[in-house]
């Protein structure tokens, strides 16, 4: 078990790659912090991984929204004490082209830019408690994956681009989901 006693977040945790990226850290030990916007879903995916003897909470939160973004975090600090490991993949992309709305715009910039800021921001404080961060040169465990961020990277590779690889990426998608 590569994950025991560890906390993690997984924004849009109840679908996709976030649902399978919630279960399979559940099955390596992990206590799992199932965050997004659709209830009945999280909470069936809450229930899954206590059903095979994980422990996980469900948080409903709309990481567009600041309070909720910082709710999770609350969350994972109320029921577990910590966070350790934060999954991004929380996404609203918009696939209406040039009939999209400024609504729709302003959705996905919500979630996919300041959402994902916000709920790393509030993790990371956390994160930093628990003795994670440091500088370049001195770095301690401290683990966000970007969703849509590990995408863009694949789609560029061998690219010349602003990364900064020692902060970290990771797998995901970023079906619609917070």
């Amino acid at each position: 078990m590569r994950l025991k006693n560890k906390v993690a977040i997984v924004t849009g945790g109840a679908s996709g790659i976030g649902e399978a990226t919630a279960l399979h850290f559940a099955e390596e030990g992990a206590k799992v912090v199932v965050a997004d916007l659709d209830a009945e879903r999280g909470k069936t995916i809450e229930a899954q991984i206590r059903e095979k003897a994980g422990d996980a909470v469900f948080v409903h939160a709309d990481i567009s929204e600041e309070s909720d973004a910082n709710k999770i975090t609350g969350e994972a600090v109320m029921a577990y004490g910590r966070v350790d490991i934060l999954v991004n993949n929380a996404a609203a992309f918009v696939l209406k082209g040039l009939e999209a709305t400024i609504d729709d715009w302003q959705r996905s910039l919500g979630t996919n830019v300041i959402g994902t800021a916000l709920v790393s921001r509030f993790a990371s404080e956390q994160m930093k408690k628990n003795g994670g961060g440091g500088d370049r040169e001195h770095q301690f465990p401290i683990c966000i994956f970007c969703s849509a961020e590990f995408h863009y990277l694949q789609l560029h590779k061998g690219r010349d681009h602003a990364y900064d690889a020692p902060y970290g990426s990771g797998p995901g998608s970023g079906e619609y989901s917070s």
